[in-house]
């Protein structure tokens, strides 16, 4: 009977081999048939005087016909060569070629003409480096790898194209040059719209698709054949082979079928051993915590020393990538708002006037926020400790949650200590919360509520008899649940939700819950709910206008060997893109102490070629976890990613290796107790605890101990990495010129950064892109929040900057553009996927190029170079009688505008404007003096108009809309002496709804906790 059960123990373990390696080959098919497999393609065009970028570009045709930009390559313009852009001393004085573009409409003063640099006490002048031509080279080259290639277009402005010398084709082992009087251009008068890369307005272009002179490959696959870099048939077959066998996924599965075998080799002769350990009713302990308290307060301490650690390595640690560039940023300046006593809805200091508080994603209804912040401000003396503070406080307390959940599953203190620091410095941790510090408050919340959960499945009865209890833990677990969604990322909430919500649902519908625990079960999640209410709805409303493009589905199978190993031994890419590749250490993502990972696998292994105990051990609370949180975190390759993408709301999610902690919860739990099990439990210690081992017990859990410690340390050491590193590790104060150029006195100015979306050159900060501008105290015209701008009010602007750069700024108030460097001359990071960011910006469009080369700058340095903006509208103006010059959208619309500038000029009529006193004490609220006007007027903001701003005057509420622009505008009555417009979140219905929900669990709970009326003897015989 042994015998056969273990042959066929031995033939699923061959079938799941065999399944598994056709899973691989599968997947590895796919992903060379989408593009890995492409020879790369290299395109060098060469010329016979230099060329500007912008004049030329390259379009790639795809497979399926599509066509693409493709991005230029910069030699020496590399985060490793910014002194080959950098000026050459410190007054910038470096000569630059001679340039002229054919068809500006301005003149352009010469590249080698110096600008006087008011201030400089000798007198000393720089030549202007926003004149010299943005990248000009005689020699432009483009690479292609990772995409199949159907065909090449090159594009050049009118009259350039005369001068291509020569177009160099490299295609794997294959080349062509092709001179340029072979080339056969056709005029475009308006070239073809290209997703991502409008061509500017009134612009003639010649096109030419560029010929391909050597054999394209046949395939026996119909929609590969004629593509230029298709290997063929069998480079295709070799590629596939090749990257299975050097693949690290490939090695972590050999590595499992090492541990199948050894655990079939050690049970040989053996019963498995039974699954209760896991699958049934864990022993609650009531002292866990104080039991093991010298074990607990030794890990904590381990984890302190990591901290200080990394923050002497690399102070401020936290304050990385989005962390740096968003959220800090827009943090720091809702707490300032806060700090005079006004609630941070909305601030004007982006986006013309942008919602705060009901975005959610900077956590300003979650009360920890303001201590952390508060705390770093007068306590550290230094706000920008802020984003530590929050990301540590909650790793601290995470440590305890998790020490604590293990000791209510009956984990021996020594091992409760090893797994909860493995869980606060795991590679998720430690890395992932460097970028989105609202990562950290999942390592607190979600063991928290895993263990209530637990609660609720281990006992036998609900809470025995007491109603208390099961009062106390409804209100608990809905608090706790409710309070995590205000913690910043809802999308990490409902992840909770989904993987905790259905683990419990199986425990439910396998345990035969009775309805008295399903309705407690139930109350909680109404509790739940109606605390996240007042920001849910809100954030709801925000969400329903952003039409999300796809976005990156970048899962952790790259990254499966550095679960259980960490570098030298496994090496793995980040799973972020963006990430530079040329730091090897990006497998410590994945990395959460490799030896409870390594007890996981072992466990599956063990109990999983069982069938009689596989489904009980697959549905066990934390293995349900486990799985679900593995199989969704590898992406589309795992298949579940890919399934619930189709849904609504939760498929418009972005990164599925989101799912990685709750991997690492349920594989720590599962590893420590699967430990336990073998090395103590089995030989009959139960209730197990450390006093109780023997000699040889205690050397096993010293091992595991050290090496797990070991390992550990190891990886801190190693830990750093982030998603996208600036150059900039602080808020450099601006040049004292500069800011009290941007920032005189009470009122800000208005600012147009012209910059790229990221960039590792240093002092990129001072080009006030992105949400720096909170941080210095400017108004700028754009930010960095999709929520923003996304919705209808801000479309219309980056409309206006399409059509009309200029007039738009000159409409909304623009008083000056920061133009930085790299805007001109880009610099760029090691990553391939980073290379449009750090390359695409408004000075790409020849109208606000010519237009900065035409202007003299108000200041300017070998960074950044601020140009005044002439006839812009105020802040605040009354607008008085005329016609009102339309916005340019749409063809229509200029001619709407062309023949209201004419009737105008017929009948004499201008419309005026007349700046308002206005004053904005602290960007939250708008206030205009009305006392110069007694007899009232149109009054026009130029912010934009939202449903939420409110009008007043002396208490009264005005009308208030908005114009053609979208700008602000308020109907101000005769007599009226000040008028304030404040923004108003739309929490009414939160709160409602929240009062609602909370109702409807009180009803839940009461009946949850009234006991069932038992009929009495005498009405049964009747």
């Amino acid at each position: 009977m042994l015998s056969s059960d273990r042959r066929a123990i031995q033939l699923r373990l061959v079938a799941l081999g065999l399944g598994i390696l056709c899973w691989l080959l599968a997947i590895h098919t796919y992903q060379a048939l989408k593009g890995d497999a492409s020879l790369p393609v290299l395109v060098t065009v060469s010329c016979r005087k230099p060329l500007e970028r912008g004049i030329i570009e390259l379009f790639q045709i795809t497979r399926s016909n599509a066509v693409i930009p493709v991005c230029l390559e910069f030699p020496r313009h590399s985060r490793d060569h910014q002194d080959a852009i950098r000026p050459s001393n410190a007054f910038g004085q470096q000569a630059f070629q001679n340039f002229a573009l054919d068809g500006l409409e301005s003149s352009l003063p010469s590249t080698n003409e110096p600008v006087s640099l008011k201030g400089v006490p000798d007198k000393t002048t720089i030549p202007a480096w926003w004149t010299a031509p943005a990248m000009s080279e005689q020699e432009w080259q483009w690479t292609i790898k990772g995409s199949w290639v159907r065909s090449l277009r090159l594009q050049v402005l009118a009259g350039s194209h005369r001068d291509i010398e020569s177009v160099l084709i490299v295609c794997g082992s294959t080349s062509l040059r092709i001179p340029g009087n072979k080339l056969t251009w056709e005029r475009n008068n308006v070239a073809e719209p290209i997703v991502g890369h409008d061509p500017p307005a009134h612009q003639e272009f010649f096109t030419c698709n560029l010929p391909w002179g050597a054999d394209c490959s046949r395939s026996i696959l119909p929609r590969f054949s004629g593509l230029w870099n298709y290997p063929g048939d069998f480079g295709l077959i070799r590629h596939i082979f090749a990257n299975f066998a050097q693949h690290p996924s490939t090695w972590f599965f050999v590595l499992w079928g090492i541990i199948a075998l050894g655990g079939l080799y050690v049970r040989k002769g053996r019963n498995t051993p039974d699954v209760g350990f896991l699958a049934e009713n864990a022993t609650l302990i009531s002292d866990s915590v104080r039991g093991g308290l010298p074990w607990g307060a030794g890990g904590f301490l381990l984890v302190v020393l990591a901290a200080t650690y990394l923050e002497t390595r690399d102070p401020r640690y936290f304050l990385q990538d989005d962390n740096f560039a968003i959220f800090y940023p827009v943090i720091s300046r809702a707490c300032e708002i806060a700090a005079v006593g006004q609630f941070p809805q909305w601030a004007t200091h982006q986006f013309l006037g942008m919602p705060l508080a009901e975005l959610g994603t900077f956590a300003l209804t979650y009360p920890p926020t303001y201590l952390a912040y508060f705390f770093s401000r007068d306590v550290l003396g230094d706000p920008t400790w802020f984003v530590d503070v929050f990301c540590w406080s909650h790793l601290f307390l995470g440590y305890w949650a998790f020490f604590w959940l293990l000791r209510q599953e009956a984990v021996i203190p020594p091992l409760g200590m090893c797994a909860s620091a493995c869980w606060s410095l795991c590679g998720y941790a430690l890395i992932a919360c460097r970028s989105w510090y609202y990562m950290s408050p999942v390592f607190l919340f979600v063991p928290l509520l895993a263990l209530q959960l637990r609660k609720l499945e281990s006992v036998q009865e609900p809470f025995a008899h007491s109603k208390l209890q099961i009062w106390r833990w409804i209100l608990a677990t809905g608090v706790l649940a409710g309070l995590f969604y205000h913690a910043g990322n809802a999308q990490m909430w409902l992840y909770t939700i989904q993987l905790l919500g259905a683990a419990i649902l199986v425990r439910g519908v396998v345990c035969r819950w009775s309805v008295r625990r399903w309705a407690i079960l139930v109350s909680a999640a109404l509790v739940a709910s109606a605390v996240a209410a007042p920001l849910l709805v809100p954030q709801l409303l925000v969400v329903s206008q952003v039409q999300r493009p796809p976005g990156p589905h970048e899962g952790i199978f790259d990254g499966l060997l550095c679960l259980v190993l960490p570098y030298p031994l496994a090496r793995a890419p980040s799973p972020c893109n963006w990430a530079d590749p040329t730091n090897p250490h990006h497998g410590q993502f994945y990395f959460a102490g490799g030896l409870f990972t390594l007890l996981w696998l072992g466990c599956v292994t063990w109990y999983g070629l069982h069938v009689r105990k596989a489904a009980s051990f697959l549905a066990s609370f934390w293995q349900l976890i486990a799985v679900l949180a593995l199989v969704l975190a590898l992406g589309n390759v795992g298949g579940l990613w890919w399934l619930q993408s189709r849904f609504p709301i939760i498929g418009q999610a972005y990164h599925p290796f989101k799912y990685l902690p709750f991997f690492h919860l349920g594989a720590l739990v599962v590893g420590a107790k699967f430990w336990q099990h073998i090395f103590i439990e089995r030989n009959g210690q139960r209730p197990c605890t450390l006093s109780n081992t023997s000699p040889e017990q205690r050397q096993a859990l010293w091992i595991t101990i050290g090496m797990t410690l070991v390992l550990l340390v190891w990886h801190v050491f190693l830990v750093d990495t982030c998603f996208y590193q600036y150059g900039d590790r602080d808020y450099r104060p601006l040049p004292p010129r500069l800011a009290e150029l941007l920032a005189p006195g009470d009122c800000a100015a208005r600012i147009a950064p012209i910059t790229p979306f990221r960039s590792p050159a240093e002092n990129f900060v001072w080009g006030l892109g992105l949400d720096f501008p909170m941080v210095y105290g400017v108004e700028s015209l754009d930010g960095y929040s999709e929520f923003v701008r996304q919705t209808n009010e801000y479309r219309r602007v980056l409309d206006g900057l399409t059509t009309a750069p200029l007039q738009t700024f000159q409409k909304y108030g623009v008083q000056y553009v920061v133009l930085h460097r790299t805007a001109a001359q880009p610099v760029r990071s090691p990553s391939w996927d980073a290379r449009w960011a750090e390359t695409q910006s408004l000075f790409d469009d020849f109208r606000i190029r010519a237009w900065c080369r035409s202007q003299r700058p108000a200041y300017f340095d070998e960074f950044v170079a601020v140009f005044p903006v002439e006839d812009a509208d105020p802040p605040a103006f009354w607008e008085e009688p005329g016609l009102e010059q339309a916005a340019v959208c749409s063809q229509s619309a200029r001619l709407t505008r062309a023949v209201a500038t004419e009737k105008n000029r017929v009948h004499n009529v201008h419309p005026r404007r007349r700046p308002a006193k206005f004053r904005c004490p602290s960007g939250a609220v708008l206030v205009v003096d009305c006392e110069d006007k007694p007899e009232g007027g149109r009054l026009v903001l130029n912010y934009l108009w939202r449903k939420g701003l409110v009008a007043t005057a002396d208490g009264h509420s005005l009308p208030i809309g908005s114009d053609s622009w979208g700008r602000t505008v308020v109907s101000v009555p005769a007599g009226t002496r000040e008028v304030r417009v404040s923004y108003q979140s739309p929490w009414k219905g939160g709160i409602l709804g929240g009062l609602c929900l909370l109702l409807l669990a009180i009803l839940a709970a009461t009946a949850a906790v009234t006991p069932p009326i038992r009929r009495s003897d005498s009405t049964r015989s009747q």
